[in-house]
């Protein structure tokens, strides 16, 4: 039996989905530290509210990653 080298065609965008995720999972993790150590509450806010733009961002992001793999099943 010979192992199939092709690629998936969802492969490449699943691939850029990682990039983007991992990009927001470093980016939340940055917001996360700032917001914890802000001592102005209006700054906190904002990035709170960034936070969870970011998380939903991600939250997204995962949900187009999983139809990808599930569309090569």
């Amino acid at each position: 039996m010979s192992w199939d080298h092709r690629v998936p065609p969802s492969a490449p965008l699943a691939l850029e989905a990682l990039m983007r995720c991992r990009q927001l999972v470093d980016l939340l993790t940055s917001g996360r530290n700032r917001a914890s150590s802000c001592q102005d509450d209006h700054v906190r806010q904002d990035i709170e509210a960034l936070i969870a733009y970011l998380e939903g961002r991600r939250d997204k992001l995962d949900a187009e990653l999983q139809e990808a793999v599930q569309a090569d099943v």
